[in-house]
């Protein structure tokens, strides 16, 4: 599987509001919020790998950003958590 193909999965079995192939090779997974309401990065980094099952892929980073109260409709402006993820290729 390819990265590329991780993210065709990625948007169809996750919840996300962006999910993009980066540059570097890694897909990048968002998710915007107004209220957290009880979740956090560390839980909605769980829920994208429980979306996962069955892939083999590893975790490059993830995190928060919060930005107080904003109307802005892009999820790059307004407070998200994000996931990094990577295809680990299989030894055969």
């Amino acid at each position: 599987m390819t990265n590329k193909e991780l993210a065709k999965v990625l948007r169809g079995r996750c919840v996300a509001d962006t999910v993009r192939l980066q540059r570097n090779g890694t897909v990048m997974v968002k998710r915007g919020f107004f209220f957290r309401n009880g979740m956090n990065a560390k839980l909605y980094r769980d829920r994208v790998l429980r979306s996962l099952v069955g892939f083999s892929v590893r975790v490059i980073d993830f995190g928060e950003r919060y930005t107080g109260l904003c109307t802005e409709d892009n999820v790059e402006q307004v407070s998200h958590w994000w996931v990094n993820l990577l295809v680990v290729e299989e030894i055969k």
